[in-house]
């Protein structure tokens, strides 16, 4: 990492310099109603803009950061596409067939893409002059081991039962129908999983030791591993990369090489294929390789910011899509219903239903993308947004050898910014309280007088 304070003012001076720049052309665009560009300048330009934020990152942090990780997963889901593939920018297949955008359409979406990942890069590089005020590291709590420990191998055989019947419900409807109807248990072994994920994360917030972590992660992602059987991906992939960012923060002594990532990428990309050809019952119908048909499968999110400029009149309620998370009906709309749609308002459900219709009723969805929430948004949300967004990860990161309550919500924070650009800006803070308030309880337990051991 290179830490020369001039070079870190002369990159915040520049990277100011072409955010305004860009912005000023996205705005005098958006404003002419043209975005009539040679059809490869902005594709030219964002692939020049991305390798620059990647390489100027680098002088600064471990390629293990959380940064990192956001340019990572924001280079699979929303980038690696239209880098990698040479079919036509402006076709994109669904289920419903090929829907063909406008060189306008195609051109906003790009520059409009340059100016969020610029202004992110903006904050972050602000928050290189945040400097750490304590640094001694959190300590071990075995007290809060102990208990989390506890909560682990009770719920672990419910989950595992969990699993059971969603693996069985798969194969009696298949996946749409589970996707779409779900399964009826009892409550309790619902809430098991959830006490079981929980638990696993409060047992990396009492900083056990490097065995003991390994012990309890390899027996975590074993079981995790189910969802992968199930169809849900995102889940176990969003574990793996939490674990992988909380490995190299706390127990790595040195940062990955690029031949191990090469590796841990290559064995990932052949993991999701083989999901995703189990998914389709082992039907690989693609003229493609598989290495270019996986980033074209992954990178679908690109085209959900030409299906929002699209349909941005479908857009009707006051409060802008980027804030549906936070709605109590959020947890109470669950299904692809047209309740959800009037009740709820993400921007992933009303881009899956307008391009979809019936299909989205059914089960079938096209996911969501944190730019396409910014753009209908507007553009005094998106640029004060982006910026605090980069600002956060950098500082968030940072600081959470530091502060034990930053490690406990971690897994939350580093999940959501991983999945961001195939999801939502702001991920649904329920979960997060109801996982906090446990955390706090039994942090605070050995205070409690009722539960103290009296002499």
């Amino acid at each position: 990492m290179y830490k020369n304070p001039n070079a870190r003012n002369i990159l915040l001076i520049f990277q100011f310099l072409l955010s305004l720049f860009f912005l000023s052309v996205f705005l005098i665009e958006k404003n002419n109603n043209s975005f009539k560009f040679d059809s490869n300048l902005p594709l030219i330009v964002l692939q020049i803009n991305f390798i620059y934020i990647v390489i100027t990152s680098l002088f600064f942090i471990k390629k293990t950061s959380l940064y990192s990780i956001f340019i990572f997963c924001y280079f699979i889901f929303s980038l690696g596409r239209i880098f990698i593939s040479n079919e036509n920018l402006n076709s994109f297949s669904s289920i419903i067939g090929t829907t063909y955008f406008t060189n306008e359409v195609i051109n906003e979406s790009i520059l409009f893409n340059i100016c969020i990942i610029s202004l992110i890069h903006l904050g972050f590089l602000s928050s290189l002059y945040i400097y750490k005020v304590d640094n001694s590291p959190i300590s071990p709590n075995p007290t809060l081991f102990n208990y989390a420990r506890f909560l682990f191998f009770i719920s672990l055989p419910l989950c595992l039962v969990k699993f059971f019947f969603e693996i069985k419900t798969i194969s009696d409807i298949g996946y749409v129908g589970y996707y779409k109807h779900g399964t009826d248990l009892p409550f309790i072994i619902n809430i098991m999983r959830f006490i079981f994920e929980i638990s696993f994360l409060i047992i990396l917030a009492s900083m056990p030791s490097y065995i003991t972590f390994k012990r309890y992660t390899i027996l975590f992602l074993l079981t995790m591993s189910l969802f992968l059987i199930i169809g849900v991906r995102s889940k176990f992939v969003l574990y793996f990369i939490f674990i992988f960012w909380y490995y190299y923060k706390f127990y790595a002594k040195k940062d990955i090489s690029f031949l191990k990532i090469f590796f841990f990428l290559s064995i990932s990309i052949i993991l999701l294929i083989l999901v995703q050809l189990n998914r389709q019952n082992w039907v690989f119908n693609s003229d493609l390789n598989y290495f270019k048909y996986f980033f074209i499968s992954q990178g679908v999110s690109f085209y959900i910011l030409p299906l929002t400029i699209t349909y941005i009149e479908e857009f009707t309620n006051l409060i802008p899509s980027i804030f549906s998370s936070f709605s109590i009906n959020s947890i109470i709309y669950t299904s692809q219903t047209i309740e959800r749609l009037n009740n709820v308002g993400f921007l992933g459900d009303i881009i899956s239903y307008n391009h979809l219709r019936d299909y989205y009723l059914n089960g079938n969805g096209l996911g969501g993308s944190f730019i396409a929430e910014l753009y209908q948004a507007g553009i005094i949300i998106s640029i004060i947004f982006s910026i605090l967004l980069g600002f956060f990860i950098n500082y968030f990161d940072t600081h959470v050898s530091q502060n034990r309550y930053f490690l406990a919500i971690s897994f939350y924070v580093v999940s959501n910014i991983a999945y961001m650009p195939r999801s939502v800006f702001f991920k649904s803070p329920y979960m997060l309280i109801s996982y906090f308030i446990i955390f706090l309880f039994l942090l605070s337990l050995p205070k409690i007088t009722i539960f103290t051991r009296k002499n």
